[in-house]
């Protein structure tokens, strides 16, 4: 017998160099879902900008248009900034738009996004001590966000998961709470994962 399922959709973003922590990404979704969140009836469901086809139009355009329809965005970093994503000369990276679309849609009430967190990994103490262009930028970034919210640190991927669940967990918990006030959801019957990219 079929079963409404309520998807919940949360946007990955990151500039290159954090290859095992999206994979890690990706995992914790998928035993979070089958532990925790089927069984409520809810679904997260992955969107990262690799999972996007092809088209006309600016590329990072065409990101934001799907950043939009999300539910939850997580953005990290490392100690790169990222690639210029070209048409708006504010931003150095794609990352570093991608937050502050994800931020005002979550300041817009017509929009579904409810929380945006920062994670960021730790560098070693060398790179500390002296870093290079790319972590300038980082720790420029880190330093302007910081006053707005409150960005979450990790050393290690043991480290990460432990975020990651902590943060689902809460948020399939306000989700699945009675009276609270709610942005409109999106039912999904027999939902089918995306293939991992």
């Amino acid at each position: 017998m079929p079963v409404n399922i309520t998807g919940l959709r949360i946007f990955f973003a990151s500039p290159a160099g954090l290859g095992p922590e999206r994979e890690l990404f990706w995992e914790v979704v998928d035993d979070f879902n089958q532990k925790r969140a089927i069984g409520m009836k809810f679904l997260f469901i992955p969107v990262m900008s690799e999972l996007l086809t092809g088209g006309q139009g600016r590329a990072q355009s065409r990101i934001n248009a799907k950043l939009e329809e999300c539910d939850f965005c997580i953005v990290m970093f490392y100690n790169q900034y990222g690639s210029c994503p070209g048409g708006d000369e504010r931003y150095k990276s794609g990352t570093e738009e991608e937050y502050d679309k994800a931020v005002g849609c979550m300041n817009d009430s017509t929009k579904f996004m409810k929380e945006v967190v920062p994670f960021f990994k730790r560098v070693s103490e060398g790179e500390a001590a002296s870093p290079g262009p790319e972590l300038v930028k980082v720790l420029k970034f880190k330093e302007r966000i910081s006053g707005s919210c409150q960005y979450i640190e990790f050393s290690n991927e043991a480290d990460l998961r432990q975020e990651l669940e902590k943060h689902f967990g809460q948020w399939l918990k306000e989700k699945s709470s009675p009276g609270l006030p709610e942005r409109p959801g999106r039912d999904v019957l027999d939902y089918e994962p995306e293939p991992r990219p």
